[in-house]
């Protein structure tokens, strides 16, 4: 029972040595760079909040129609590509057969 009091409290004392060590390092970061998180969020902040432009608006959507038409000539492309394969796959007429006469005569081989 004892020995279980003591780890439990020595347990206490190392979290409580970890949390200082936590919070020194977090203040000493603040120390180098004092602010640079709220700054950034306000920027942030100020770049979503602002009405955008009528030309990034225009850019936006041109940028879209762009990767749309891409698309659209890549689906084409691949299309033509299938029936072109298809069109190799298809099974042709047999050839009409030779008869035994001109066979026989050496009429129809060069």
């Amino acid at each position: 029972m004892a020995n279980e009091t003591d780890t439990e409290s020595s347990r206490i004392v190392d979290i409580n040595a970890l949390s200082a060590k936590v919070d020194k390092l977090a203040e000493l970061v603040e120390k180098i760079l004092p602010g640079s998180h709220d700054e950034a969020q306000t920027r942030t902040e100020e770049h979503l909040d602002r009405p955008s432009t009528v030309e990034e608006q225009v850019r936006a959507e041109l940028a879209r129609a762009r990767e749309e038409e891409q698309r659209a000539q890549a689906d084409t492309a691949d299309k033509e590509d299938v029936k072109t394969r298809l069109a190799k796959l298809e099974e042709t007429p047999p050839a009409q057969p030779v008869p035994r006469r001109t066979r026989m005569l050496g009429w129809g081989q060069p």
